[in-house]
């Protein structure tokens, strides 16, 4: 049966029992979703759908999932954070070509855009509660994402939602980097004097320079005027201090080598044939994104929404609750720029400060006392910003503890501080699971094979 977006916006359903189904000959798209082996969980607990900029797996081994990969890049090991012990978490891997989501279409160029993504994840949700689990129907509903979107009806209830490190406003992400890049040290004072001279020559505040103001988002990296001295003056030092730098932008504390190093242990977690110029090391750099990533999705990918504005107006209009939480260590998504967005959000619906700035605290377990975990600021009852101490961009990875006490306090509307206890593991023993094959872990996971015709 011939199927469009004008006859249905749901995705033809696959079953659990036959795996992989082939749906339609447009943009095939691989959702996984874990299952929690406690029943209470399965029959109360809320969904939670996870988005990431680029591949989710990353997210479900090696932040929140319920297993881990261990060193080897064979074997797992259970993870005593993770978000599954009070969430069933959705793990959806978007745009086509990201991750293990594709077209099965050799002919096509599937269509990448901000537009079409929020198109793909709404159908890939509602196909996943209405056809493939209807168990979670009038279940509560968390996005956790990089992105928001919602359109049409989804017979859930939609809770809340939270960014993780997200890009949620290019202008505010520019304007304040720069600051950031001076005074973490990683930019001289002499460089930042002269952007703020040749940008905003009369100022009382360098804080009210706007950087933004000189791009051309829809076409960038192109200046909004032409001769523009300080387009020319702010590219130059993208280029040497951010773009350039030997530093980690990802997580400004840690060594990220641009030379071959000796192969490691993620040498054995990504596929051999790779040809990753970095030999396996971890950190985040472009080309080794691009290769792990197999198609250079960034360059065919069309940007059309440069600010997340009109959709946290949506979710505070519709009182559904909103988290944004930054790692205070990220560079690319830093947590400046987060706060000055959502003290605009803020402004622009009237919403009073609940909690001006102040910290928010972990426990680890009943041995140790409470520790900062970072800063909060509510916005009346449907705005939070936290920071994340000494996490960079992959807060799950950097902070694993302080972020499932987080999600979790969120997701059941408790004080951020609130102790989440949860036997930790003995660093001297041999994690019990360790033996457990990809295989073996396999038996727990559903994979979900899902396309409509354009």
């Amino acid at each position: 049966m011939t199927r469009t977006r004008t006859t249905s916006n749901k995705i033809e359903a696959s079953t659990r029992k036959r795996l992989p189904q082939r749906i339609g000959k447009t943009q095939v798209a691989l959702l996984v979703r874990f299952l929690n082996l406690e029943p209470r969980f399965i029959s109360s607990s809320p969904l939670a759908e996870w988005r990431s900029g680029d591949s989710s797996m990353y997210g479900m081994f090696y932040e929140n999932g319920p297993y881990l990969l261990n060193p080897d890049g064979k074997t797992l090991r259970e993870n005593p954070v993770s978000w599954n012990k009070f969430v069933n978490i959705l793990y959806i891997e978007s745009p086509v070509g990201v991750g293990y989501s594709y077209s099965d279409d050799p002919n096509e160029n599937a269509t990448l855009s901000d537009d079409n993504s929020m198109e793909e994840n709404y159908a890939a949700l509602s196909d996943f509660v209405n056809n493939i689990f209807p168990e979670f129907q009038q279940r509560d509903l968390y996005v956790i994402d990089h992105r928001w979107s919602t359109k049409g009806e989804l017979p859930v209830k939609f809770k809340g939602m939270a960014t993780a490190n997200g890009l949620i406003d290019y202008s505010h992400n520019i304007n304040s980097m720069m600051h950031i890049l001076y005074f973490h040290g990683l930019m001289p004072f002499s460089a930042y004097s002269n952007l703020l001279d040749t940008c905003c020559p009369v100022r009382s505040n360098e804080f009210e320079c706007k950087f933004s103001e000189h791009i051309d988002w829809p076409t960038f990296p192109t200046p909004k005027y032409q001769n523009d001295s300080c387009f020319d003056t702010l590219v130059s030092l993208v280029l040497k201090y951010y773009l350039g730098s030997p530093n980690n932008g990802y997580q400004i504390y840690q060594d990220c080598y641009q030379q071959p190093v000796k192969p490691g242990v993620q040498n054995n977690t990504y596929p051999l044939s790779s040809n990753d110029p970095f030999l396996g090391y971890w950190c985040f750099m472009d080309d080794s994104l691009r290769t792990y990533m197999r198609q250079n999705i960034e360059d065919k990918y069309t940007k059309q929404r440069f600010t997340m504005r009109p959709y946290f107006d949506k979710a505070i209009e519709a009182k559904v609750k909103s988290l944004i939480y930054n790692g205070d260590t990220d560079l690319h998504c830093n947590h400046l720029g987060a706060e000055w967005f959502a003290d605009e959000v803020a402004t622009g619906n009237n919403l009073p400060v609940k909690q001006s700035r102040t910290e928010w605290y972990y426990q680890l377990d009943r041995e140790y006392q409470k520790r900062m975990a970072g800063y909060q600021i509510k916005y009346g009852d449907y705005l939070d910003v936290i920071t994340i101490k000494g996490a960079g961009h992959v807060s799950g990875a950097d902070r694993p503890a302080q972020l499932f006490q987080l999600i979790y306090n969120f997701v059941n509307g408790n004080d951020y501080s609130t102790p989440v206890i949860v036997d930790p593991v003995d660093p001297t023993s041999t994690p019990k699971a360790a033996t457990h094959s990809l295989f073996f872990f396999a038996l727990f996971v559903i994979f979900f094979y899902h396309g409509y015709y354009a």
